[in-house]
């Protein structure tokens, strides 16, 4: 238990309250035969209200404890490079993602980021490099991500040029 994390839950549950208002005059969550345009926000954000809701709740009793030393920062001696590389990355490997999806379409542009990005994980935890194992979930996410958005809610992922 601890302060930040009440602070969290409650940051979670405001940003989420505000957007989920928000997209509040979106159409319905049905239209016809397929969910409507407002059902991935709509359950996503309320999700996020949920889940912050949770995270403050079950905190609630740090606020009434006076501070404890778990809940003070400790002294750093210096930046944490390998946190540092991991942030940094992960923001550019979803910036080149972005970048690249007008270009190559989803269908293309996905699986290379989430190769990139499993071997980026790889790289910066030392786990052991496992291809096949890589390869099969960059094949698997992006097969069932793309049925799910259009064939179960009718909607169109990037094309590209290139395809």
């Amino acid at each position: 238990m601890s302060k930040r994390d009440f602070w969290i839950g409650v940051g979670c549950v405001v940003v989420g309250g505000a957007l989920l208002a928000s997209v509040r005059d979106r159409p319905g969550l049905m239209t016809s035969d397929v969910l409507g345009s407002s059902w991935f926000p709509r359950t996503a954000l309320g999700c996020m209200v949920l889940m912050g809701l949770v995270l403050a709740l079950s905190n609630l009793r740090a606020l009434a404890r006076p501070g404890r030393p778990s809940d003070s920062a400790a002294p750093v001696a210096g930046p944490d490079w390998r946190r540092l590389i991991a942030v940094w990355g992960t923001v550019a490997l979803v910036a080149a993602y972005v970048a690249m999806l007008p270009a190559a379409g989803f269908v293309l542009a996905t699986p290379i980021f989430l190769l990139g990005a499993q071997v980026f994980v790889v790289l910066v935890t030392g786990q052991a490099l496992r291809p096949w194992t890589i390869a099969g979930v960059a094949a698997g996410a992006t097969a069932v991500i793309y049925l799910v958005f259009t064939r179960v809610l009718g909607q169109w992922l990037p094309e590209g040029t290139w395809l």
